[in-house]
C-alpha cells in the first residue's frame, strides 16, 4: 500500500483504535466504543453476502496466537476502486488480553460486486 496518499488519516484511525476504541470497549463494549469512529469509518461485520459466502470469509480469517480468527471488524477509508484512495483494516478483538489484534492492512478484499 505505498502509493496509499492518506496515510495520516490512517495512522489516526489506528490511534483511536488502539486508545479510546479499545477503552471504549473495556467500559461498555462495542456499542459505546463503535461511537469513537464515523459511520464511514467503522464496520462491526459485513455485509449478508460476503458472510454468506466461505471464499469471502475465509479472505477475512487470519492467524492470530497459532489460530484462524475471522476478522469481520474493519476500519475503512473510502470506497473507491482506487489503492490510492482506499484501505482497510480488519482487527480482532482480544478480550482475554485486552488487545487489538490487526490482522490485515491493505486494499479492499473481495465482495460480491467484484
Amino acid at each position: 500500500m505505498n502509493r496509499f496518499i492518506h496515510g495520516r488519516k490512517l495512522l489516526g484511525m489506528l490511534r483511536r483504535l488502539v486508545t479510546e476504541y479499545r477503552d471504549k470497549l473495556l467500559e461498555g463494549g462495542d456499542s459505546k466504543a463503535r461511537l469513537v469512529f464515523g459511520k464511514n469509518e467503522y464496520a462491526a461485520t459485513e455485509s449478508e453476502t460476503v458472510m454468506g459466502n466461505k471464499a469471502m470469509r475465509r479472505a477475512r480469517t487470519f492467524e492470530y496466537r497459532g489460530e484462524s480468527v475471522e476478522m469481520f471488524r474493519h476500519l475503512k477509508i473510502n470506497v473507491e476502486d482506487d489503492v490510492t484512495k482506499t484501505i482497510r483494516v480488519h482487527f480482532h478483538w482480544d478480550a482475554e488480553r485486552s488487545k487489538i489484534a490487526i490482522g490485515y492492512c491493505g486494499e479492499h478484499l473481495p465482495v460480491a460486486s467484484h
